[in-house]
């Protein structure tokens, strides 16, 4: 039997437990998934709120991690470019076109090459225009995947996977 005064302090312990999540974020020559592009041994340095909070090099496949909570922003400073990062508290499901629009920004498609100049269109407008189409051809190209740019079981899956969500 676990004594009241010992186990109203674990219930407050794990009311106030915190939920750090990894992003890992790479940083690589040009696009694709071959791990020979990520860049080795770059530093970097974080920083939240203006305050220096770790420094480091990114690992061999070009890679740093970072643990952080859902919708914290932080600054990494790295190739003398301060790149603002922040987690996401949630992603839209999956079967969502916005949700899917999401993902594939995450992945860097939907700021990737694109055939035509886009002007002022928003990467996550809930439509399949052209910037996502484009952006599912180059999912699809770099994962050896049917090339259709539609979003079927494969992409879909595909992209669930590599979000990780």
């Amino acid at each position: 039997m676990i004594p009241i005064v010992l186990a109203r302090a674990l219930e407050e312990a794990t009311r106030n437990a915190l939920t750090l999540r990894v992003l890992r974020i790479r940083f690589q020559r040009a696009g694709g998934t071959d791990n020979e592009l990520g860049v080795a041994n770059a530093p970097f340095s974080v920083s939240l709120s203006g305050v220096e909070i770790s420094v480091g090099q990114t690992d061999a496949a070009g890679e740093l991690a970072l643990p952080m909570l859902p919708g914290e922003t932080v600054d990494v400073r790295i190739f003398d470019t301060v790149y603002t990062v922040t987690m996401s508290p949630s992603l839209e499901a999956a079967t969502t076109q916005r949700g899917m629009q999401k993902r594939l920004d995450v992945l860097g498609y939907m700021t990737g090459y694109l055939l035509g100049a886009i002007g002022n269109d928003i990467p996550h407008d809930d439509r399949d225009g052209p910037r996502t189409r484009q952006a599912l051809l180059n999912l699809q190209t770099d994962r050896n995947l049917t090339i259709d740019a539609t979003i079927g079981p494969n992409t879909r899956a595909a992209l669930v996977s590599d979000v990780g969500i």
